[in-house]
């Protein structure tokens, strides 16, 4: 009798283990010794602001990474501070001070979707923007620029904490120090004298370079401002000064610090450049050209759709017709690492997504190793299995493990061979014991035909014996088993339950079983050692009591209360609540609908926090399979068990698919006292609860073969 388990069973996405943290190696970017190419998009916000705004929506900005990926983008240029009104927190004199908290908790989130989808991100901290005046702090700001002191205490309190906390972030690509800060020297924006900008991206970059390992870089607006070969442009005709503006010796000199340096250009390019610069998209138009391929190179925005410009200037005509597919391509060809096409989600006019792709889905389909190295084929260059020698029981199964050189080759497909019938052996390496003796195993690997050899012994059918099962764990969370110890007989059925613990969500089993559920449901047949792991995420609360009805509305409450929603919000609405938090994010005194952050492996968790009789309504579009109900079933003897409405008002009526297999049902309080028993004439339905006080309990359901528990709340 097989029997399957599905306890909230939710699939997990898995994520690849080896490193893609990007080096530098002399004027390439490179990926575990292979050049990576930036096949990139300028996502510069969603709403425009910053990461200080309460309304920054995680949700929204996954969208932005999963069509991203979709479409082989593999770096995304986002804008940190923007305007500069939200954050980071300056006074009237331009003193940095901090940040809010709303910014340092948005910071984290963008970080921790760049790993999750594994795409690279390069952070422009400013913008010149931040100095206009049209923004309340444009005044602060300026002053901020020009005093050296101003621009350490920005080093102090922001920039120095953000170094140290992702300096391991291996999808970060490093720090763009500000997006075209030349226009800071324009009138409109500040009118600053260029020692002061040079200056504060001196102090800027040695202080990333003093705390951090990763690279760092700025967003000229031009080869005018970025290139050697520009300075016979200072003309006062075309102010302002013109040449290698940010090189080294200039940073240096202007900064007083040794370690002020850019590790990477990074230029843009607009079509209004055409009649001073050629394009770097054609023949000429080489990083050599411009005498800047010393260390790699970006062309960090430019216009996100094709070209076709035809103008004069100075009576002087000029043209220029190319389509984005073409600049992606020769920008590679001419010596640049990366192009980062411009687009906003509000259109601007420069370009959109749907333009965008037409070049980075071709780029990729003519360099996928460039784009993405991890698909550059491993060779083999060994096998061998786990063990030499082995001995199993007639009848008895033992799956045999490979280890490939290196860890990371590609093609891991081997074919296996017997010496004699004594085993039957499948395509996973699963040896079954046939006859008394012994057998020798080979495997034969697909790249290179590269042999390992196990000798089995087969000996006869004994009797069950006794077995060790370890249980580990890493992080916060709960294990639970239908066997009691570590010392388990052979052939017993063992069920283990993750449960998410407090700041902690769980994320697999592995060890000698591997899977991605909740619960697994496995027989012991030699000792076994499995671990739960539990990745850390602040929103999650443990022991939260399960929300199964579409309209909730509770009232009066104090104290601190936690739910969990197993399914899609509609909205939530709370008032007099000191806290409220949907999956970490604070939601107090509001009402949350399209701002809601992603799920939790499918959940929702709803902490509320209070001693001013707050109230919540909840609504819930819709339930995942299985929401918020702890299921077994047996396939033979089906039995299958839910509790409704939860929570319940009066009475709470337990629904059975196959009552005269349930042996008994418990009623158990808080504190795990049992309160009432229910063992004679089990009905389909069975209701419990008028009778007792508001509070949590719970519903544990016995049948010959299994027992669970269900959460029910009385309000």
């Amino acid at each position: 009798m097989r029997k399957i388990l599905l306890a909230l069973v939710l699939a997990l996405m898995a994520f690849g283990t080896h490193a893609q943290k990007v080096e530098i190696s002399g004027n390439k970017f490179t990926v575990n010794g292979n050049e990576i190419w930036f096949n990139g998009i300028n996502i510069p916000w969603v709403g425009f602001g910053s990461f200080g705004r309460q309304d920054w929506s995680e949700a929204k900005w996954e969208e932005q990474f999963i069509r991203c990926k979709e479409n082989n983008i593999n770096l995304i240029r986002i804008w940190i501070h923007c305007g500069g009104e939200y954050d980071p927190d300056i006074n009237e004199a331009g003193l940095v001070t901090g940040a809010n908290s709303y910014f340092w908790t948005n910071v984290d989130k963008i970080m921790k979707l760049a790993q999750k989808h594994k795409m690279y991100i390069m952070p422009a901290l400013f913008s010149f923007d931040i100095v206009k005046l049209n923004y309340s702090t444009g005044g602060r700001w300026r002053k901020w620029v020009e005093s050296k002191e101003n621009v350490q205490s920005y080093i102090d309190k922001i920039l120095i904490p953000l170094v140290e906390k992702y300096d391991n972030f291996d999808y970060l690509l490093g720090w763009e120090i500000c997006n075209e800060p030349e226009w800071m020297a324009d009138n409109n924006a500040g009118n600053h004298n260029y020692t002061e900008l040079i200056r504060f991206h001196g102090m800027m970059a040695a202080a990333v370079h003093k705390n951090g390992k990763k690279p760092v870089t700025t967003g000229s607006a031009g080869f005018k401002w970025h290139s050697p070969i520009a300075e016979s442009m200072n003309n006062p005709k075309y102010p302002p000064p013109a040449g290698h503006l940010w090189a080294a010796d200039s940073l240096k000199k202007y900064s007083g610090e040794d370690l002020a340096f850019l590790d990477f250009y990074q230029v843009h390019w607009y079509p209004w450049q055409i009649p001073w610069w050629e394009p770097p998209y054609t023949e000429k138009g080489t990083a050599d050209y411009f005498e800047i391929n010393d260390r790699p190179i970006i062309i960090g925005e430019t216009e996100g759709s094709d070209v076709d410009v035809s103008d004069q200037v100075d009576n002087k005509p000029y043209s220029f017709k190319m389509t984005l597919k073409d600049m992606y391509e020769n920008a590679y060809k001419n010596g640049y690492d990366g192009v980062c096409a411009w687009m906003t989600l509000e259109g601007d006019g420069h370009g959109t997504f749907q333009e965008i792709i037409t070049a980075t889905n071709p780029f990729f389909e003519n360099h996928k190793y460039l784009v993405d190295p991890s698909l550059i084929p491993v060779p083999v260059k060994g096998i061998a299995f786990t063990q030499a020698t082995l001995s199993i029981e007639v009848n008895d199964d033992y799956p045999l493990k490979l280890q490939f050189t290196p860890a990371n080759a590609t093609n891991r497909n081997v074919t296996y061979s017997l010496e004699n019938n004594n085993l039957t052996i499948d395509e996973n390496g699963l040896i079954v014991g046939k006859k008394i003796g012994t057998c020798k195993v080979t495997a034969t690997s697909e790249d290179g035909s590269y042999k390992a050899s196990c000798v089995v012994t087969t000996t006869e059918d004994l009797p069950p014996k006794p077995l060790t099962l370890t249980i580990t764990k890493t992080g916060n969370g709960k294990v639970t088993s239908n066997v009691a110890g570590s010392t388990v007989m052979e052939g017993t059925e063992v069920t283990l339950t993750a449960h998410d613990g407090d700041g902690f969500a769980f994320n697999g089993w592995t060890g000698d079983i591997v899977a991605n559920t909740y619960s697994i449901t496995f027989t012991m047949k030699r000792n076994t050692n499995i671990t739960a792991k539990f990745s850390e995420h602040p929103g999650i609360c443990s022991d939260p009591t399960p929300i199964t009805e579409t309209n909730l509305r509770l009232s009066n409450l104090n104290g601190s209360f936690c739910y969990v929603i197993d399914g899609t919000i509609e909205y939530v609405n709370s008032w007099n609540a000191s806290s409220l938090t949907i999956n970490g994010e604070e939601f107090a005194n509001q009402y949350a609908n399209g701002n809601l952050p992603n799920s939790i492996n499918g959940k929702f968790y709803i902490h509320l926090q209070t001693d001013n009789n707050a109230g919540i309504d909840i609504k819930v579009s819709s339930f995942n399979e299985g929401s918020g109900i702890v299921t077994n079933i047996d396939e033979e003897n089906e039995v299958f068990s839910k509790a409704y409405p939860n929570p319940f008002d009066d009475q709470c009526i337990i629904e059975l698919s196959n009552p005269k297999e349930v042996k008994q049902i418990l009623i158990l309080d808080q504190l795990g006292s049992p309160i009432e028993t229910i063992s004679e004439t089990i009905s389909n339905k069975v209701s419990f609860g008028s009778d007792l006080a508001s509070g949590l309990y719970y519903i544990v359901i016995q049948t010959k073969d299994s027992i669970k528990t269900i959460k029910a709340l009385k309000k």
